[in-house]
């Protein structure tokens, strides 16, 4: 299996803070962190941390913006939504944000800052489409 790597990027300091909190995150209170062995920095996206065996890949886009659009977030999801349909099976997608303003997300995600998704969970909103 073979993985591309199409997409390079300029991290900003801010953009570094908010990959490092995630990391925090994932090592400090995702529920699987005591299985999580590994952390790779910018190879699937920002963030990927994994088991032991590589078995189970958690996915994270961790974006510090202040303020931010709907196409913005589109934009995060998108590159999220690439990894889904590699042939990598992640186990978890998770979008990390500073802030995000209610009126952009269903209510049952309003008031959260930390959206994960499972791919059972991205399999059937994909199937809505």
């Amino acid at each position: 299996m073979s993985y591309t790597i199409s997409n390079t990027e300029k991290t900003k300091s801010k953009g570094a803070d908010y990959e490092t909190l995630s990391t925090l995150f994932m090592l400090g209170y995702h529920s699987k962190r005591n299985d999580i062995r590994y952390v790779f920095v910018d190879c699937f996206n920002d963030i990927s941390c994994s088991d032991d065996g590589v078995n189970e890949i958690y996915d994270i886009q961790a974006k510090g913006y202040k303020t931010i659009s709907t196409s913005q977030i589109g934009r995060f999801l998108y590159t999220l939504l690439k990894n889904f349909q590699s042939n990598f099976s992640f186990a978890e997608f998770i979008l990390f944000l500073e802030t995000i303003d209610d009126k952009h997300l269903l209510p049952m995600f309003q008031g959260q800052k930390i959206l994960q998704y499972s791919s059972t969970d991205i399999q059937e909103i994909v199937k809505k489409f």
